[in-house]
């Protein structure tokens, strides 16, 4: 009965685990394939394709990657300057209205599919409603200035800024409902993995004041004289390690899509 509970994240992690070994086997495989080297007269032509595989895909990971970068940094911002408390006075609680903030917060947090990610994360752990996060991720990567500003540009003088504002009203309203049909009565704890819920402090600080860091930095400063001192270099400091872990754990991601589209353009026929 506990199995059938467990969360599918959970399940996933498992799944993932005992598919590691067959990955590597399969991935040196690959590299042997591609090199060329001792390679049977039948399997040539297979050669010449995946070395267009790794080509199409080296050239969406790289150029995926400023972008994944800028999402984990507004994750890694929102992880250590906003506390859960903060967060959740300034955020509506109830649905619909949780739902429609979440697809304009693109507007404040301008980040793309790949940022959205790790920042819908990061507002979700810190106690933001489902419907919030599920509509930012939908949402943002269109509900944004640079997209917006973007479309104009590229479209306006041919569609007009009527093609602007269907575009972006289409998307919220898009946003918004599947977020509601989504995220109505499923548990944030039942969309994330457990080790993501977990409390987690900021670098370079121990279990013993993690509290004072979530109420009061004021008292925090009086405990600590180099924190005056030292204050806005160990917050960028803190910012870019936490991003830097984030970056490490998310683009993993990225190069599953990234094989994934790759494979689809080198060998499915069109």
């Amino acid at each position: 009965m506990q199995d059938v509970l467990r969360p599918p994240v959970v399940v996933a992690d498992r799944v993932r685990r005992s598919l590691l070994p067959i990955a590597s086997i399969g991935v040196i495989g690959l590299l042997w394939l591609g090199s060329g080297v001792l390679v049977p007269a039948a399997w040539a032509p297979y050669t010449d394709r995946f070395r267009t595989f790794v080509t199409i895909f080296l050239g969406i990971f790289i150029e995926a990657l400023p972008f994944l970068l800028a999402g984990v940094l507004v994750s890694s911002a929102i992880h250590l300057f906003m506390t859960p408390e903060r967060l959740q006075r300034l955020l509506p609680r109830q649905a619909f209205a949780s739902a429609l903030t979440g697809s304009l917060l693109g507007l404040v947090f301008p980040v793309c599919e790949c940022g959205s990610v790790p920042a819908a994360r990061q507002l979700l752990r810190k106690g933001a409603p489902l419907p919030l996060g599920i509509a930012f991720m939908l949402a943002s990567p269109v509900v944004n200035p640079i997209v917006i500003i973007s479309t104009a540009v590229a479209f306006g003088n041919i569609f007009g800024w009527e093609f602007v504002a269907w575009r972006v009203g289409l998307t919220v309203a898009i946003a918004v409902i599947v977020s509601l049909v989504i995220g109505s009565g499923v548990s944030t704890e039942h969309m994330l993995a457990r080790r993501i819920l977990a409390p987690v402090d900021g670098p370079h600080h121990d279990h013993a004041h993690a509290h004072d860091h979530g109420h009061d930095h004021h008292d925090h400063d009086h405990d600590h004289d180099h924190d005056d001192e030292f204050a806005d270099e160990s917050r960028i400091g803190r910012v870019l390690t936490h991003a830097g872990e984030e970056f490490f754990e998310m683009s993993r991601f990225l190069v599953i899509g990234g094989l994934l589209a790759a494979g689809l353009q080198t060998f499915i026929a069109p």
